[in-house]
């Protein structure tokens, strides 16, 4: 995948709302990058909002042409989690990848992932939303449950456009696995570097309710397999997981 110059902002609500909106208008297509040195109403998944220090931190969108629906595009934000973490251990930190598309570090979150379909006439596109803690402070991580940095992580203060740059790069080819190959290409990769292992015990939250069992593997589309009680297998395409300890 060949993405365009990336479009910088001051001060957007929201990258994904932005290029959404510019993508639906047709003024927009795929490899189309909008970046935001600040984001007054930046969305994370369940929408949830997006905390980022202003200019200190990394908040882009971009667009992707993918198969129709019914098409799953799940692995689409494993595939740019793989990514995230791969530029993540590049300056240092080994980060994590917690289903279905948060990075970690140390048990703590760095970056984040929105994946949202558009359907524009004959065109399927997604939009994804990459959200990275870059330069926040001890203190502004503060105001957030379990935050965490690059700058925070290595004690060193990192240029924002450079890695994005890294990242752009790291994006591409792996982007291109998930839309030839979907997730079989992305298995092995997402495996090696999950924070969840099979035969864990996790709980997971989907929505008003709770699934506990333990991870049994994934599905063909990076789904997560989990056995319950009764030796039932359940996939589960979206939620919250934690591990489920002492029980």
């Amino acid at each position: 995948m060949r993405f365009a110059s990336v479009e910088w902002y001051d001060v957007l609500d929201s990258t994904q709302n932005f290029l959404s909106s510019l993508a639906r208008q047709g003024k927009r297509g795929e490899g189309a990058i909008i970046a935001a040195r600040m984001q007054t109403a930046g969305r994370g998944r369940g929408q949830r909002q997006w905390l980022s220090s202003p200019g200190k931190d990394l908040a882009f969108s971009f667009l992707i042409s993918c198969p129709e629906a019914p098409f799953p595009i799940g692995a689409l934000g494993m595939a740019a989690a793989i990514a995230v973490a791969e530029t993540v251990r590049h300056f240092g930190p080994a980060a994590q990848l917690k289903w279905p598309n948060d990075v970690l570090v140390a048990n703590r979150k760095i970056a984040g992932i929105l994946v949202e379909r558009l359907v524009n006439g004959s065109a399927s596109l997604a939009v994804v939303g990459i959200g990275l803690n870059i330069n926040m402070s001890r203190e502004e991580a503060q105001r957030l449950p379990a935050a965490t940095s690059l700058y925070l992580e290595t004690g060193k203060n990192h240029e924002v456009a450079v890695v994005l740059d890294d990242l752009l790069a790291r994006l591409s080819p792996w982007l291109e696995r998930w839309r030839c190959g979907g997730w079989p290409l992305l298995q092995a990769r997402w495996e090696e570097h999950s924070f969840f292992r099979t035969g864990q015990k996790l709980r997971l939250k989907i929505g008003a309710f709770l699934r506990t069992g333990i991870l049994a593997g994934y599905g063909a589309h990076g789904e997560i397999l989990l056995r319950n009680d009764k030796g039932e297998i359940e996939a589960i395409w979206s939620g919250e997981a934690e591990s489920v300890h002492g029980e």
